[in-house]
């Protein structure tokens, strides 16, 4: 049947791979990563699943915007408004 494939080394353990990266993005946590692959140990666990890129650049742009309004909440009102009119 793999003979057949047109996706050259497959093996069905890399699903696991991909469906622990994939949970891991969507913000699941290691602790449950752990007791769903099933692994004795956290560090097995953190074997499975490395953020891709794009979803490390996503995490940073989403914190970076919460930090800025939270930053904006925190500044007094004249600094803000003298902001404004730049």
């Amino acid at each position: 049947m793999i003979a057949h494939s047109w996706v050259k080394d497959f093996h069905v353990h890399r699903l696991r791979h991909t469906f622990a990266t994939r949970y891991l993005e969507r913000g699941g946590t290691l602790e449950t990563r752990q007791r769903i692959l099933g692994h004795s140990s956290i560090k097995q666990t953190e074997c499975y699943g490395r953020l891709r890129p794009h979803a490390v650049a996503t995490e940073v742009a989403r914190t970076d915007v919460a930090t800025s309004v939270a930053k904006q909440a925190t500044e007094p009102s004249e600094t803000r408004n003298s902001l404004r009119s730049w």
